[in-house]
C-alpha cells in the first residue's frame, strides 16, 4: 500500500465518509499494534469544525502518555492506520 498511497490535499465535497466507514476506522484504531507497549495512546475522532483545521471532513486527535520514544510511537501506530485507510481508498492528509 505504501506505492499506492496519496496524499490527498483536496476532497470532493460530494464524498462523504459514511457512518459504517467512521465504524471501521474506530475499529481499525483499536487495533494498531504499538511499537512500545508501555505507553497509553488514545484516539478522537471529530468533525472538523471542532478543530482549526480547514480541510476535510473529520480530523483524528491523537493523544499519548509522554515517554521516552512516544513520537516514535505513536507514528509507527498511525502509519498502520494511513496504509490501511490507503487499501479502503479513503483519502487522508
Amino acid at each position: 500500500m505504501i506505492f499506492k498511497r496519496k496524499s490527498f490535499r483536496r476532497f470532493k465535497s460530494t464524498e462523504s465518509l459514511s457512518s459504517s466507514n467512521l465504524n471501521e476506522i474506530r475499529n481499525k484504531l483499536n487495533e494498531l499494534k504499538p511499537l512500545k507497549d508501555n505507553i497509553t495512546v488514545k484516539y478522537r475522532i471529530v468533525k472538523r469544525e471542532e478543530t482549526t483545521c480547514k480541510r476535510g471532513e473529520y480530523c483524528l486527535l491523537v493523544y499519548s502518555e509522554r515517554k521516552k520514544h512516544y513520537l516514535l510511537n505513536v507514528g509507527y501506530m498511525l502509519e498502520q492506520l494511513d496504509l490501511w485507510m490507503a487499501s479502503k481508498d479513503i483519502g487522508v492528509c
